[in-house]
C-alpha cells in the first residue's frame, strides 16, 4: 500500500442491484470501457443455481408436510420473485474515499483498491448468513468501489421453510441483535456495524475516518434534539479553534477545521448546482424527462 493519507471517508449503502451493470453486460455512460479489463472479479455464480443449493433440501421437507396442493412451493426462486416480502438478493456498494481523494490518477487510487480488497476478503467470514454469488470491484469509473450481491439466509425457522430468505432474520442470527426502536431496523444496525468495520480497516493502516456529508433521516425527537445540540457544540468548538494562532493547533484540531470547511463547500456546491439546474430548465423551451426501465 502506498503512503497512507491522513483520513478518508467511507461509503456503505444498500442498492437495488443490477448484475448486468456490475458484470458489464451493458455499459453505462460513466464507464471507461478501455479500463474495464482492470476490474477485479471475486465471484460470479448463477443465482438460480445458488437457490437450489441453499434451499432445495428445506423446500422438499416443507412440501412433504403439506396436505393441500395450493401450499406446495414448486420452485423457491420463482416463489420469492413473485412475492413482496423478500427480494431475490441484496446488494451493497462499498467505497473508501471519493473522486477527490481517491479518484482515477490520484495518489490514493491504489490505497483505495487495497482497502476495498481487504474489506471484501473478510466480508463472508464476518457475515456467514449472507451468501455472496456476485462481487466485483469496479476500476473503470471515477472511484474504485465494490458491488457485493448476496442472498440473506436464516436457519432453523419454525414457520415456512426451515432455511429461507430473510434479511432481517439473517442479521438477527449473525449479530445476535434485534431492532429495539420503531424507526430502527436490523438493516440499519448491520450497515452501521459494517461502517465500523471499514473504519477499523482504515485505522489498522493508520488512516483516520473523514466524516463528510453525514445524513440522519427520521430521527426520533429526543435523538434529533441531541443531534442538533452535538452539531451546535461542534460548530462552537470549530469557531473557537479558528480564532487560535494556527501555529498552536494540533493535527487533530486542524483536521476538524478542514472537515467542516469541506462539508460546507460540498453543501454550497450542491445548492449552486441545484440552482443552476432550475435556472437552465426555466430558460429552456422544454423540460427534459428521463425514463428508466426496470431491469427484468
Amino acid at each position: 500500500m502506498a503512503e497512507a493519507p491522513k483520513a478518508l471517508s467511507v461509503s456503505f449503502r444498500q442498492d437495488d442491484g443490477s448484475i448486468e451493470h456490475n458484470n458489464r453486460i451493458f455499459t453505462a455512460r460513466n464507464v471507461d470501457s478501455s479500463r474495464s479489463t482492470d476490474n477485479i472479479v471475486y465471484v460470479q455464480n448463477d443465482l438460480r443455481e445458488l437457490y437450489h443449493e441453499l434451499f432445495d433440501s428445506a423446500l422438499a421437507k416443507y412440501n412433504s408436510k403439506q396436505a393441500r396442493k395450493d401450499r406446495v412451493i414448486e420452485n423457491y426462486y420463482d416463489h420469492i420473485s413473485r412475492g413482496k416480502k423478500e427480494k431475490l438478493f441484496q446488494e451493497v456498494v462499498v467505497t473508501f474515499g471519493n473522486s477527490e481523494t481517491c479518484g482515477v490518477g490520484s495518489e490514493n487510487w491504489q490505497t483505495a483498491i487495497d482497502l476495498l480488497d481487504e474489506y471484501m476478503r473478510k466480508f463472508e467470514k464476518r457475515n456467514p448468513n449472507l451468501k455472496v454469488f456476485n462481487a466485483v470491484m469496479h476500476l473503470d469509473e471515477a472511484t474504485p468501489h465494490l458491488h457485493i450481491d448476496f442472498v440473506p439466509v436464516c436457519y432453523n425457522q419454525k414457520q415456512g421453510l426451515s432455511t429461507r430468505v430473510s434479511m432481517k432474520r439473517a442479521i438477527q442470527q449473525m449479530l445476535g441483535i434485534t431492532a429495539s426502536r420503531k424507526k430502527e431496523s436490523e438493516a440499519v444496525l448491520w450497515c452501521n456495524a459494517e461502517r465500523d468495520e471499514m473504519t477499523k480497516i482504515l485505522n489498522d493502516h493508520q488512516i483516520g475516518r473523514q466524516i463528510v456529508g453525514a445524513y440522519h433521516e427520521h430521527l426520533p425527537l429526543k435523538e434529533y434534539r441531541q443531534h442538533a445540540q452535538n452539531i451546535k457544540a461542534m460548530n462552537q468548538k470549530i469557531k473557537t479553534l479558528t480564532e487560535k494562532n494556527p501555529a498552536d493547533l494540533t493535527n487533530e484540531e486542524i483536521s476538524g477545521i478542514i472537515n467542516q470547511n469541506k462539508l460546507l463547500r460540498e453543501n454550497l456546491n450542491h445548492q449552486q448546482q441545484e440552482l443552476n439546474r432550475y435556472k437552465n430548465q426555466a430558460l429552456s423551451d422544454f423540460v427534459p424527462i428521463e425514463i428508466y426501465n426496470d431491469v427484468v
